[in-house]
């Protein structure tokens, strides 16, 4: 790094809109994206820090924005809100240092995000492939349009350089993981899931599939990758030797390459890995005994299932590809293995009344699921629903995320009327004689304290109680 000037790169994430910026929360897994762009600036020689304006304060970036060369912000469409706040707040601090945003609503709507949030540059695309190119252009020895992604503001005009992805995600280095040891992640509902320290992994990007619901594919630009197993095996044991107790895969669906799972549940067992695994995302039609058996021999604790309906109607409405059968076969395999399963349901399609979503709850019900999340069905920018919706005139371009009602033309029920619906899902669900002896059964199997936590939870948090007459069909 001879003549090496260090630039110092400041990296925001925030909490989506709804939760207040000065308020501290506890999260469950760090923000992997600056981490990773932190590693390959640090490989190179500069500076990087990340503040986690969900577990943090605002009082705590003053100073750290005053020290920045450059201030970074992860932009989801779900904190878009809080990120204009946040930029607000900046130019407060310091009108001269360059803001760079990125991120996946930038991935989707590309350079318009550049102006709607009065920022200087924006990386679409990922970032690693650019970010050390940013370092050099702030040393003024790169210039703007050689950078892979980049849009930018130039003499009152937006130019935007062709994106760029990563084709072997092992070139990468490991995320940064020493920049957020300072947090405590590992919460659900602010209930630590699991005992000791806490961090996640991506060991693929994209989503080899494309229901209707979902933004994913414009996110990767439509191409999955995947890690080799010993490249994931490499960072697990670094993270072990660290001192982590806990991993969670955040992986859009870490189960599609079952052959490489098994691989890596292979090596996690050869090297007497003693850690938990937490599976965020994973279909049903994955599943498999041999797989499962050796999945819970590698520690695996929980997975979360992306079930969406009770129906066949709709999932194959949303394209999701499987079966109610799928889905019994999973649920029932992964609860004879212990595993502690989170299954989401999504209420509101398009062409879905009153009745497909009571039988969605008597599916739901039907299931040895522990927790059971219902969900509204939001459309949502770079979705295939979003864009139906637009071009059928029933969402504006500028509206990123709209929830259905039939008020607005957007599914056969008011949102008040979906709102009903899923108190009645959860009372319905949770308010069971066989729905608590099960997981009574399951606590005295698993002997896991932080589980029995977890339900009480989930009991204390149904305010909708009070409200009786949604038990009624």
């Amino acid at each position: 790094h001879y003549n090496l000037i260090i630039m110092h790169f400041l990296f925001i994430y925030l909490p989506r809109d709804g939760f207040f910026i000065n308020r501290k929360t506890r999260c469950l897994f760090p923000p992997l994206g600056a981490m990773y762009l932190s590693a390959v600036l640090e490989k190179e020689g500069h500076k990087a820090t990340i503040i986690d304006l969900r577990a943090e304060g605002e009082k705590a970036l003053r100073k750290f924005v005053l020290d920045a060369d450059i201030v970074g912000i992860t932009v989801e469409t779900t904190s878009l809100n809080n990120c204009r706040k946040i930029i607000e707040l900046i130019r407060q601090i310091d009108r001269d240092v360059p803001i760079l945003i990125g991120g996946p609503h930038c991935n989707i709507v590309k350079e318009k995000a550049l102006k709607e949030l009065n920022a200087d540059y924006e990386i679409v695309g990922e970032g690693e492939v650019s970010i050390a190119k940013i370092a050099k252009m702030l040393e003024g020895k790169e210039e703007e349009r050689n950078i892979a992604g980049l849009c930018y503001l130039k003499n009152g005009k937006t130019y935007s350089n062709p994106p760029a992805i990563v084709d072997n995600l092992d070139t990468l280095p490991f995320p940064a993981h020493h920049l957020v040891k300072k947090y405590n992640y590992g919460y659900i509902g602010g209930i630590k899931i699991f005992p000791g320290r806490f961090m996640s992994m991506i060991t693929s990007r994209g989503c080899p599939f494309k229901c209707k619901f979902c933004s994913r594919s414009s996110l990767y630009f439509d191409k999955y990758r995947v890690r080799s197993p010993k490249n994931v095996l490499e960072e697990i044991k670094y993270l072990y030797e660290k001192g982590y107790k806990n991993i969670i895969f955040v992986d859009d669906n870490f189960l599609t390459d079952k052959k490489r799972v098994e691989e890596i549940m292979d090596g996690i067992i050869k090297e007497e890995i003693d850690m938990n695994f937490i599976i965020e995302g994973a279909r049903v039609d994955s599943a498999d005994y041999n797989l499962y058996r050796k999945m819970k021999e590698a520690g695996v604790k929980l997975i979360t299932y992306g079930i969406e309906s009770g129906n066949q109607e709709i999932l194959d409405y949303y394209n999701k590809g499987i079966t109610l059968e799928q889905i019994k076969y999973a649920i029932n395999l992964a609860d004879q293995m212990n595993f502690i399963t989170i299954g989401n349901f999504i209420l509101g399609a398009p062409i879905e009344d009153e009745k497909h979503i009571q039988n969605t709850i008597e599916f739901a019900k039907e299931l040895p699921l522990d927790v059971a999340s219902f969900f509204i069905l939001e459309y949502i920018v770079g979705s295939e629903l979003w864009n139906e919706a637009v071009k059928e005139g029933k969402i504006g371009v500028n509206e990123y995320i709209v929830e259905s009602d039939a008020s607005k033309g957007l599914g056969k029920l008011t949102r008040k009327r979906l709102e009903e619906m899923r108190r009645r899902a959860n009372l319905q669900f949770y308010f069971r004689i066989k729905y608590a002896v099960h997981e009574i059964l399951k606590f005295l199997r698993m002997k896991n304290i932080y589980l029995a936590k977890g339900i009480s939870t989930v009991f204390a948090c149904s305010r909708c109680v009070k409200k009786r007459r949604c038990l009624k069909k």
